[in-house]
Formats: structure tokens, sequence, C-alpha cells
């Protein structure tokens, strides 16, 4: 991978520039697990509900929690790759506004 010309004569990222990217990372993982989360469920939807266990509402939660959580493991490992796409979009953006962006706090670990 070769550099441009204009990103090999940047200047070292402040350590504000470094918590502001950090919440980025950390919230565009997390977009990317909500919307995985969001297409499991419509997948599972679309799916018959007769099944060895049944339907009952624990089920129904259990299947629910399931997909979170795959979608959780499947945004950390940025499979999709949306979180990266984001990231990459916002990147300039929140770079020009470090001072502001890295006072912005994302909780880890998703959205609750």
């Amino acid at each position: 991978m070769t550099l441009s010309p204009i990103a090999a004569n940047a200047p070292p990222l402040t350590a504000v520039q470094k918590t502001a990217l950090a919440n980025l990372k950390n919230a565009s993982e997390q977009f990317e697990s909500v919307f995985v989360s969001m297409m499991l469920k419509e997948m599972r939807s679309t799916v018959s509900s007769d099944s060895l266990f049944g339907n009952s509402p624990a089920t129904q939660m259990y299947n629910s929690m399931l997909d979170d959580q795959r979608a959780q493991s499947m945004a950390q490992t940025g499979s999709f790759g949306i979180g990266k796409l984001v990231q990459a979009q916002l990147q300039s953006t929140v770079l020009t506004n470090a001072s502001h962006e890295a006072k912005v706090g994302v909780p880890i670990g998703g959205i609750q």
C-alpha cells in the first residue's frame, strides 16, 4: 500500500485526535453491530417458528439475545466491513473537530 503525499507529510496525531479516533472506531463498530443485529432478526422472522423447543417467550428472548451476541461478534471482527466504511467516511470530520469529538462518550460494549 502506498501513501499519498498528503498522508506521508501529515503531522503526528495529538492525544486528543487519538482519543477522538478511538471513539469513532468504537461508535462505528457499534453501528455495524446494530445493523447486523437488525438484519439477523429480520432473517429469523422469515423462518418458520416450529422447532424442537417451540416458540415460547423464553425461546424468543433467547434467540433475540443470541442474535445480538452474534452481531456483536461479527462487528468486532469486521466481517461485513460496514464499521470500517463508516469510520473511513467520518475520519476527516472527526479529526477536524477532535477537541469536541474526544469529549463525546461512547459506551464501550454496545448501546444499551
